[in-house]
């Protein structure tokens, strides 16, 4: 009988830990699925997730954010890309293309990525220029130049920023009205110009003109009118649009690239915020969005393991009003990381956390492609209007750089220039665009180059815009 009491003793007591375990905090309910790269299953979860069931739960997906040509998520790349805006400093084009140079992917690929120029920063032209394009004073605009043809020549993609970086959808600032909005012929001006001189300009960097296929609007400012001209100039995508922000995403589920033919389910939802004051993007087939999508800083039984203290998020909260410590999303630019008047105003090892942190959710989730908005002209001493509170250039180097090892580290990830991630997305696609290919023609053969899963990866107001 003194057993059978003890027993029961011992078993009462197991059942009190085991609940105490279970209603701890927040940080058990994951811990399970932390131990490996979690798969979503075949067809999503049977309910609909909560909105902020658990930062590093797995959430369902849809057709919206499923991987193209319904292949398994272990037989996925992992894209990941910088998309390089403006781009006015030699210096700032030359750290990144030196650092990369002898870079390679798991597969013995070079790591390439893009760039996104904004020509009136090399052009003698007299026009009045946006603050972000005007020639800068005593520059060696030749070296400049030379920088964007070395960007080339060693790989990387060459897209269009306009030519003058103009605001042309401004109607959230002040005092403007409807006609400081940009018609569709003036956004093609604008990216024809540009066009003109990356490839036909004598003192251009001579890029062949069927190369120059993305386009980015300068402070991710667009209208329909924008993906009209887009589509009419002949580009193959955009990569302006934010997306990623509904509540039911937690970065293990952001949508993969889609063509605009049904307009966008991200614009969409931005246009429900009520203050865009424009029409949402409407029907534009053939062209292609590479959505801006969100990175998240990590939650407090996370930062830990990313070398941060407790209260990150507390600390973004008290910075930026929009932020929200629940879903820990922060608009996917570099800019809005480290300026501070407006932004977060982090440090160095702060935005590398952040960044780690937001690959781990790809990888543990859809694998939805990686593509982080930043601006060469943030990493270098030549440039005199960017100085933010929380760190130096030689901080934020080392930040981006220690983030590509950190990236290029894992079996399953491709670092590659935006265009090729499009290429792999409509190979997987079909030429119908909707129908799965036979996975044995996958660009990536998973026979000899192997996509595993066996790793250990662990805004302004209320638009949430770049603003740079």
């Amino acid at each position: 009988m003194h057993q059978n009491i003890m027993r029961f003793l011992l078993l009462a007591l197991l059942g009190l830990w085991v609940a105490a375990c279970g209603s701890s905090d927040d940080k058990s309910k994951d811990d399970a699925d932390d131990s490996d790269s979690s798969t979503i299953p075949p067809g999503g979860w049977d309910t609909e997730p909560d909105p902020y069931h658990g930062d590093d739960d797995v959430l369902k997906t849809d057709d919206y954010s499923a991987i193209p040509g319904g292949i398994d998520v272990k037989d996925a790349p992992m894209f990941v890309t910088l998309g390089f805006d403006d781009n006015a400093f030699a210096d700032g084009v030359n750290w990144i293309t030196d650092f990369l140079r002898k870079k390679k992917n798991a597969d013995g690929t070079p790591a390439r990525i893009s760039f996104y120029m904004t020509t009136g920063h090399v052009s003698d032209d007299p026009e009045v220029f946006s603050m972000y394009a005007e020639p800068r004073a005593n520059a060696d605009l030749a070296a400049v130049v030379d920088s964007w043809r070395t960007a080339y020549e060693d790989g990387h993609e060459v897209g269009n920023h306009t030519h003058h970086h103009f605001n042309g959808f401004p109607k959230w600032e002040t005092g403007k009205t409807d006609d400081d909005v940009f018609t569709v012929e003036q956004w093609a001006d604008e990216m024809e110009r540009a066009n003109h001189y990356l490839s036909e300009d004598p003192d251009g960097p001579g890029i062949p003109a069927s190369e120059v296929t993305g386009f980015r609007t300068p402070f991710l400012a667009y209208s329909d009118m924008t993906m009209a001209a887009a589509a009419q100039v002949g580009f193959d995508y955009d990569c302006s649009i934010e997306d990623g922000w509904q509540g039911s995403m937690n970065g293990t589920n952001f949508p993969w690239p889609y063509d605009l033919k049904d307009g966008s389910p991200g614009d969409n939802y931005s246009y429900t915020w009520g203050n865009l004051k424009r029409d949402p993007v409407g029907s534009h087939p053939g062209l292609w969005e590479m959505p801006v999508l969100p990175m998240i800083a990590p939650p407090d039984y996370r930062v830990a393991e990313y070398g941060l203290p407790t209260g990150f998020r507390a600390m973004c909260k008290s910075r930026v009003s929009y932020f929200s410590t629940e879903d820990g999303k922060i608009t996917g630019f570099d800019y809005n990381m480290w300026e501070h008047t407006e932004n977060f105003s982090l440090t160095g090892d702060e935005v590398l956390a952040v960044l780690k942190y937001s690959l781990d959710l790809r990888l543990k989730g859809n694998r939805a492609p990686f593509m982080l908005g930043v601006h060469t002209d943030e990493y270098t001493d030549e440039n005199p209007y960017f100085k933010p509170r929380n760190s130096t250039v030689a901080d934020r180097r080392k930040a981006i750089e220690d983030f590509l090892d950190y990236a290029l580290s894992k079996k399953e990830v491709r670092v590659v220039p935006v265009r090729d991630i499009l290429a792999w997305v409509k190979a997987q696609k079909g030429a119908d665009n909707t129908d799965p290919v036979d996975t044995e023609t996958d660009p990536v053969d998973t026979e000899t180059d192997p996509v595993g899963t066996d790793t250990d990866p662990v805004d302004t107001d209320t638009d949430g815009t770049d603003t740079e």
